[in-house]
């Protein structure tokens, strides 16, 4: 059983995406996105096509101990409470993949529930969709792929200060070099804690 822990957009898409092509899915998530999936969910891939899933979506973390992989979704300041849901709830056999943007939380939740049986992950929304719908690949440098992610993602707080879509934001040269300086920065930080990033 693949129990996704959080049922935000990235939860979401990859529980359905997987429920979709037939894998035995549930969420757990808070009781407002229980009531608004209750008819199902409807996850649309990069070519417009539609995908129709039922995982289950619940609100109680016991059914974490049906679990065989667990799929953390949650945001980074969540990611102590749901390693604390899943130490005491989850068998110590499930494997835990954490789906999450930023640098600590895999470390995290290595430190509450052990080397072993975490693994680090990454949902980049490119590439994703072949015959199994998920396409999966493994990576030698999750490190560098992280810290990427994360430099691509620093644009989000620049989006929000714009008050502008986000295509017309970086339609604009001003707004693209405020970008350009964060970055600038960012790989400045990267490259002194000795971090080889990787091309997404």
């Amino acid at each position: 059983m693949i129990t996704g822990l959080g049922a935000g957009s990235v939860g979401c898409f990859v529980g359905g995406m997987l429920a979709a092509a037939g894998q035995p899915v549930t969420l757990i998530g808070r009781e407002q996105m229980v009531r608004a999936t209750a008819q199902g969910l409807c996850v649309h891939d990069l070519s417009e096509r539609a995908h129709h899933a039922r995982p289950i979506v619940t609100a109680d973390p016991t059914v974490l101990r049906h679990a065989t992989i667990i799929l953390v979704c949650v945001k980074s300041a969540d990611t102590h409470e749901a390693a604390g849901l899943i130490k005491l709830h989850a068998s110590k056999d499930a494997h835990v993949i954490s789906l999450q943007n930023g640098l600590t939380n895999v470390a995290v939740l290595r430190d509450v529930l052990g080397q072993s049986h975490v693994t680090a992950g990454m949902v980049g929304f490119v590439q994703l969709f072949g015959q199994s719908l998920l396409e999966v690949t493994a990576h030698h440098n999750m490190k560098g792929v992280h810290w990427s992610k994360l430099l691509l993602n620093l644009n989000n707080a620049i989006n929000v200060l714009s008050g502008l879509p986000l295509r017309a934001q970086l339609q604009q040269r001003g707004w693209r070099r405020v970008l350009a300086e964060c970055i600038a920065e960012g790989l400045s930080v990267a490259k002194a804690e000795g971090v080889r990033l990787e091309r997404l």
